[in-house]
């Protein structure tokens, strides 16, 4: 029998503000069989931080390991 899925979890590249967000979280509702988003505001403590600084990291050394010429 094959898993299913129930939901995905979606991290923005950078924070924005909730006026913003809200054309996001609407085009979001109209990809087929989305039920609901849900937007949570940003904290420090979140593990959306640690993604974002994740991928810093990861930029910084792909950037040492292969220097543009």
């Amino acid at each position: 029998m094959t898993d299913r899925v129930k939901a995905f979890t979606v991290y923005l590249d950078e924070d924005m503000r909730e006026e913003d967000a809200e054309n996001v979280r609407l085009a979001l509702l109209m990809v087929k069989r989305v039920s609901a988003v849900r937007p949570h505001l940003a904290e420090f403590s979140d593990d959306q931080a640690q993604e974002r600084a994740e991928r810093v990291l990861r930029d910084k050394l792909r950037d040492v390991l292969w220097p543009k010429r």
